[in-house]
């Protein structure tokens, strides 16, 4: 009866126990105020990692989606105004490739053909006939594989003969048959090239009389007469040549003075 007694006792003591609150300084937990918000643990119990500010939560078992890149901003074109609205540096710019001359075609030398004095043409015969053209050397200005101009009488332009050079018009302003081994007499015909700056007729075998008409080409510059077989006087027409600059008359059989005419002409 005794021990049934202590065990009652006993009972009654553990569940007055249990009622009592905990005392929270034995656990080591603070006491939550009333209505605050209860605190999150760092991590959950699962593992999963909780998301951070401005992130969005992701289910447990879902694969997070990468984040968005920026796109980058694309080149400025070379020259055009960046967003600052400064201009960028400007491509180089290329290098133009020099235009090739023209070759002279068949249509060029028509037109050459009609833009040339028909009258120099016919006088420029008259002087091949006169000095034996036909016997010429050309041989004396190289092989002829090397030649830049055409043979005289050719259908070819005659600034394109054998020592003829003509302006725009075609007309001839320079005639140069150096040691072509001319014969006979200078023919007069000669002052019908009325546009001539130039006569030289240097080591030939030209003989005869240097003619007065020369003394009609009020635009010669150079009339060269060397080494020849020249004979007679020299023309006072001569001096009606203002422009004339050269006077190369030396080994020849010339005689009599030097016309005073000469002395007026101040560019010699």
């Amino acid at each position: 009866m005794g021990a049934i007694a202590l065990a009652v006792l006993l009972a009654l003591a553990v569940a007055c126990g249990s009622d009592e609150p905990a005392d929270p300084g034995a656990t080591g937990e603070r006491p939550t105020a009333p209505g605050a918000a209860t605190p999150v643990s760092a991590a959950p119990a699962d593992g999963t990692a909780q998301p951070t500010a401005g992130q969005t939560a992701v289910a447990p078992g879902t694969q997070a989606a990468p984040a968005t890149k920026e796109p980058e901003p694309s080149p400025t074109p070379a020259g055009a105004l960046s967003r600052a609205g400064s201009q960028a540096t400007p491509a180089p710019e290329a290098t133009p490739e020099p235009t090739p001359e023209p070759t002279p075609g068949p249509i060029s030398r028509l037109l050459s053909r009609q833009l040339e004095s028909q009258e120099d043409r016919e006088t420029l015969i008259a002087i091949y006939n006169a000095t034996g053209g036909e016997n010429w050397n050309w041989d004396a200005w190289g092989d002829s594989d090397d030649w830049e101009f055409s043979v005289w009488l050719s259908d070819n332009p005659i600034g394109e003969w054998g020592g003829v050079s003509t302006d725009k018009n075609g007309r001839v302003t320079w005639l140069h048959l150096r040691g072509l081994g001319l014969t006979g007499e200078i023919p007069p015909e000669v002052a019908d090239l009325s546009h001539l700056e130039a006569l030289s007729l240097i080591d030939n075998q030209l003989s005869g009389e240097i003619p007065a008409e020369l003394g009609s080409l009020e635009n010669l510059d150079r009339l060269e007469l060397p080494r020849n077989q020249l004979s007679g006087e020299i023309p006072v027409e001569l001096g009606n040549i203002e422009g004339l600059r050269t006077l190369d008359l030396s080994n020849n059989q010339l005689t009599g003075e030097i016309p005073p005419e000469l002395g007026r002409l101040d560019n010699l």
